[in-house]
């Protein structure tokens, strides 16, 4: 390969991410963990919680840890549980179902637990808005501590004992729960980092997509070398280390831990997965958990396949769409984030909720140039319950607010794309057809980690047409040196194209079959 040609490649990333050598060598580098940004024992917040856990180890009071179905709620669950079993305590730990409980500590949760003689519940990535469940909690002589990450709203629940990032205000950006639970885990281990509780904590913070900066980046990168280095059987038997990079961490790994949470109704699933977290080197529990997830990981992707959307509920716009399915809530965000690639603008999707048919439980999702954040705080007093980030959100509404919502959604969304300034849009690369192989590929691989203010880059390839492949399922189209493009959605769009080249426009992949390496680009959209 043409080293003139590959270093062409790398001063396009370079470019891209608007990196000199200084920062790029920054961004690519491991740090050691020496150089994290830690919360102060002497902080009025943290430290009241970092006392109340020490103290708590030494007695034989019971202790429960409540956690949530998603992988940073399982992973920060994972993580407080071995450390106090390190430190000799047996504590008790819950993980919520979605249909079942919903999000977050419940007032009939914590009756359940004061009759189980639990004296003490630790909500972790939950918490942050349960008022009525800690004054239950106080009345029925019990206490709540709370380690979450989610937005503080007017006031905090009647409790001394919260460890929350803005409260605390050790680092000016967002984190994963699991995160805060690998800080707290390092003040109780006398200042140590145990290398698994970082490889938790790092698929926490990929899964929840945090800022890829400062500790967030640290911590992520730390755990990757950890997998590589010690190859936790558990995770191994879901993700082969041949098979491992930080894009099959994303969507392979976390895929399949989310898997139970998202689609299955039965209570243990959930704590069937945060059992495979913990219980990292029972041969048994790994074999028979590790089959389970597989299998609810191909069911999941069976009901996405097989999920309809509801014609006359569809409302379409220039820029965005919305739409009503057939299936279940836990999909919601799977369908979303399908269309969203489908359709390059933001997206609306609704199912009714699995406990009360009334109600529609909705997933927005949209380009990183559009702030869903602003649709949220806009419509908020029609909503019944409401959360997430500026690119990913999630709403609960009553069913008969959905064409309110849904119009209000497209207005937004039109309003936003007026507004946003060209220079703010998605870019992209624009490379040769020639340049999709293994070499580039390895210089797009050291870029990694690709999400939240990392975004991965978006490569333009013009095709002349009679190159094409063209079926019913995909374009593709191949070069001489393993390369691929491939389009599998939206395929009549190139119907109304009349021009003899065609571009695409997609991201990288690494595709490995039968021991042959392709490296694809995953075209999103063409014209």
């Amino acid at each position: 390969m043409n080293s003139n040609v590959s270093m062409d490649f790398f001063n396009k990333l370079l470019n891209y991410y608007n990196f000199d050598q200084k920062k790029y060598t920054e961004y690519t580098s491991i740090q050691n963990l020496n150089n994290i940004v830690l919360p102060s024992i002497t902080d009025k917040y943290f430290s009241k919680v970092i006392n109340k856990l020490k103290e708590l180890v030494k007695t034989s009071d019971k202790v429960l840890i409540y956690g949530d179905y998603d992988v940073d709620g399982l992973t920060s669950t994972a993580i407080l549980f071995l450390t106090f079993k390190k430190l000799g305590k047996k504590c008790g730990y819950f993980i919520p179902s979605r249909y079942i409980d919903g999000y977050g500590l419940t007032k009939e949760k914590v009756e359940y637990f004061h009759s189980l003689e639990y004296k003490y519940i630790i909500c972790v990535d939950n918490g942050i808005t349960c008022f009525e469940e800690v004054e239950l909690a106080k009345k029925l002589g019990m206490e709540i501590i709370i380690i979450d990450h989610h937005d503080i709203l007017d006031s905090t629940p009647n409790t001394e004992y919260i460890f929350h990032h803005h409260l605390t205000k050790f680092v000016d950006y967002e984190v994963a729960a699991s995160s805060l639970s690998l800080y707290v885990s390092y003040y109780l281990l006398n200042n140590t980092f145990d290398s698994y509780f970082v490889f938790l904590a790092g698929i926490g913070v990929l899964s929840d997509v945090m800022p890829l900066v400062g500790n967030n980046l640290l911590i992520l990168k730390n755990a990757y070398q950890n997998f590589i280095k010690e190859k936790y059987e558990n995770i191994s038997s879901l993700l082969p280390i041949e098979n491992i990079n930080y894009d099959s961490l994303s969507f392979n790994l976390i895929s399949q831990l989310n898997a139970p949470g998202r689609i299955e109704t039965d209570m243990m699933a959930t704590i069937k997965t945060c059992k495979f977290l913990i219980e990292k080197n029972d041969a048994n529990q790994i074999k028979n958990i590790s089959k389970y997830l597989l299998d609810v990981n191909e069911k999941k992707k069976s009901l996405i396949n097989s999920c309809k959307v509801l014609d006359e509920y569809t409302l379409s716009s220039t820029h965005s769409h919305s739409f009503v399915i057939d299936g279940i809530t836990g999909i919601n965000g799977l369908i979303c984030s399908r269309f969203l690639n489908k359709y390059n603008h933001p997206i609306l999707v609704c199912a009714s909720d699995y406990k009360d048919k009334s109600n529609y439980v909705c997933s927005i999702r949209s380009p990183i140039e559009y702030d869903l954040l602003e649709f949220i705080n806009k419509n908020k007093k029609n909503m019944i319950s409401f959360g997430g980030h500026k690119n990913s959100c999630g709403f609960t509404i009553s069913k008969t607010k959905y064409f309110q919502i849904a119009t209000s959604f497209a207005s937004e969304m039109e309003n936003q794309f007026l507004s946003i300034n060209t220079s703010n849009k998605a870019n992209y690369i624009e490379i040769n057809f020639d340049d999709l192989n293994l070499a580039n590929y390895k210089i797009y691989e050291s870029f990694m980690p690709f999400g939240n203010m990392h975004e991965k880059p978006l490569f333009k390839i013009s095709i002349n047409r009679l190159n094409l492949r063209i079926t019913d399922k995909f374009i593709k189209a191949t070069n001489s040196n393993s390369g691929e493009v491939v389009l599998f959605s939206n395929l009549e769009s190139i119907n109304s194209i009349n021009n003899s080249s065609i571009n695409f426009y997609g991201t990288m992949n690494k595709n490995v079959f039968n021991n042959k390496i392709t490296v694809q680009l995953i075209a999103q959209y063409i014209d």
